[in-house]
């Protein structure tokens, strides 16, 4: 018998999906997968749902070969914080990949056919059998739904009895912040617009550097009924109040109270949170009360905050400091200091002059580069402000997600 409950967690913008994933870790009546290791399992069966079963297997095996030699593959595992685990921060996340692939084929081979659910179930537990990990049958799957498109989470309330999905809610000004820094520390990331991905995703719940469609962060993916509710915690609340906040979780749930919950781990092992981030295992109001000053100036977010006034009033956030600041919507037409990073326009101009490595201009050989670039910053800048009106004009308008 296949589990049937399945708890989805979801980001909005960097607001602490991976830091609930690790407090959720070793709960003895959930199981789940370290990271974002989970994110891509429908993905997966979207593009090789049509293999034979054993081609199916290979090809996963492939897939996630970073399961097995994360120190291959730092863009997946080095920059979630899965190479340093333990107090002594030198254990990484790997798995044996042949006790795994045992372990796969035998839960696979328990129905002669594959279906979603099925694989799905049978993923989860044959990481955690490698691990030493047994669950029952009335666990909690825990899947990092991580701003997939929504057809995603239609497909887990139809493989499940019970769909439930947490999203991780955070101050929408210091989100803003948070994301330009996350973008802008990636250099796989460098041709995207700082400002234009903030206003597009944290306002307005759409992902321009994650793939051009529309996310569910702060709205649920799918109305509440007797088998599917979504639910969210602030990320500010989890550091200041961590019980509080983990026990209305397991209320929830239905689920009983674990210390584990207070520990940060994956696989079992200590997590020190994304090397971009405060070095830190478990909880610290710092975390949530960083400036990000390299993108983000105080007019600057007094700014973003007459923008996004409905968010902050529908999730409990005070924007009553910058409220005296007549006419601050109107400074939106003025250039904020993460379109001013003289770094990252530097990067840029050069990068339209050697298009084959790099063609988000252009796909050929451009005969004036400088003035391309300068094009397209103007066309980027006034797309910036749309997105910034859209919100204002909106945001009263959308069914926001419950806050537990």
């Amino acid at each position: 018998m296949l589990p049937n409950k399945m708890i989805a967690i979801q980001n909005y913008g960097n607001s602490g999906t991976l830091f609930i994933q690790s407090l959720l870790d070793n709960h003895p009546a959930l199981i789940s997968l370290p990271g974002l290791f989970g994110q891509q399992l429908l993905p997966f069966w979207d593009r090789n749902n049509q293999l034979s079963k054993e081609e199916f297997i290979l090809q996963f095996l492939q897939e996630n070969e970073y399961w097995f030699s994360p120190e291959k593959f730092p863009q997946l595992t080095y920059e979630h914080g899965l190479m340093h685990l333990d107090e002594s921060q030198d254990q990484s996340i790997a798995i044996d990949k042949m006790q795994f692939e045992m372990y796969f084929r035998e839960l696979l081979s328990e129905q002669c056919e594959l279906n979603r659910k099925l694989y799905l179930c049978s993923v989860f537990k044959a990481y955690n059998k490698v691990i030493g990990r047994e669950y029952n049958e009335d666990a909690w799957i825990v899947y990092p739904i991580h701003s997939l498109p929504q057809k995603y989470a239609i497909w887990l309330t139809e493989d499940f009895g019970h769909a439930y999905f947490l999203h991780m809610i955070r101050n929408p000004v210091n989100l803003f912040g948070s994301l330009a820094k996350h973008i802008n520390s990636h250099q796989y990331w460098g041709h995207f617009y700082l400002l234009e991905c903030g206003a597009g995703q944290i306002l307005n719940e759409f992902t321009i550097h994650g793939g051009n469609y529309p996310v569910h962060g702060a709205t649920p993916f799918i109305a509440d009924n007797a088998h599917i509710q979504s639910r969210g915690i602030k990320l500010e609340d989890l550091h200041k109040s961590p019980e509080q906040t983990l026990k209305s979780i397991c209320k929830w749930l239905n689920i009983e109270w674990s210390g584990s919950l207070l520990i940060s781990t994956f696989n079992g092992k200590q997590w020190f949170n994304r090397p971009e981030s405060i070095k830190k295992s478990g909880f610290d109001e710092k975390i949530t009360q960083q400036s990000y000053t390299e993108v983000f100036s105080t007019f600057d977010k007094a700014r973003i905050a007459s923008v996004a006034q409905d968010l902050l009033h529908v999730f409990g956030y005070s924007a009553d400091e910058f409220k005296k600041i007549k006419f601050i919507k109107l400074a939106i037409w003025l250039p904020f200091a993460m379109e001013k990073n003289k770094g990252r326009a530097n990067r840029q101009r050069q990068e339209i002059k050697t298009p084959e490595k790099r063609p988000y201009f252009y796909n050929k050989p451009i005969l004036f580069p400088t003035l391309a670039y300068y094009r397209w910053r103007v066309k980027k800048y006034i797309s910036a402000r749309r997105w910034l009106l859209k919100c204002i004009k909106q945001t009263s308008d959308k069914n926001f997600v419950k806050l537990l």
